[in-house]
């Protein structure tokens, strides 16, 4: 079990390099800014870059996230690392499942998440603002108990959601 996680973690890590590498070369030109100091038109326009490669690196992130999750269900199902990370062979899998259908599949679970975590906050709100009400609670004190429940609820919910985008990815992938 714990080899097996390992070697999930290392494919989010393969994924993730490209990102990890636009964010230290933005930070590098950031720093290179820094040195600069007051120097008017070099400092924007290094500034500028930095941001051109941090919106990239951003793009980039989100595209091989999409990657990811398939080299995950990939991993899974062969048990062969290399899997998880085989470009050729998750662009044939998206291809089968269909672009369109994986984008707006993946827009539809994070669309179920963003909703559900605003419920669960606003409902954790409304029990908290009843309580304060209910029991004469000063609103400081109410305020540091509701992260208390928000860490709780968090920990709770987030193996709920992980099992969610399990199952739901995995059916994405077996009906392509």
């Amino acid at each position: 079990l714990v080899k097996d996680g390992v070697r999930v973690w290392l494919i989010a890590l393969g994924w993730s390099v490209p990102m990890y590498t636009g964010l230290i070369l933005a930070f590098a030109v950031l720093y290179c800014a820094g040195i600069f100091g007051n120097n008017g038109m070099i400092t924007r326009y290094l500034v500028i870059v930095a941001l051109l490669i941090a919106c990239i690196t951003a793009l980039l992130y989100a595209l091989f996230l999409l990657f990811r999750t398939i080299g995950y269900i990939r991993y899974a199902r062969t048990g062969s690392s290399w899997e998880g990370v085989n470009f050729r062979e998750i662009i044939a899998t998206l291809g089968r499942i269909g672009w369109g259908n994986y984008l707006l599949a993946f827009v539809v679970f994070v669309a179920v998440i963003v909703a559900v975590a605003i419920l669960v906050a606003v409902s954790l709100m409304l029990l908290w603002w009843f309580v304060m009400l209910l029991f004469r609670i000063p609103s400081e004190t109410i305020r540091a108990h509701y992260l208390y429940g928000a860490h709780i609820l968090s920990i709770i919910l987030t193996p709920v959601f992980l099992v969610f985008e399990a199952r739901f990815f995995t059916w994405i992938y077996e009906t392509g």
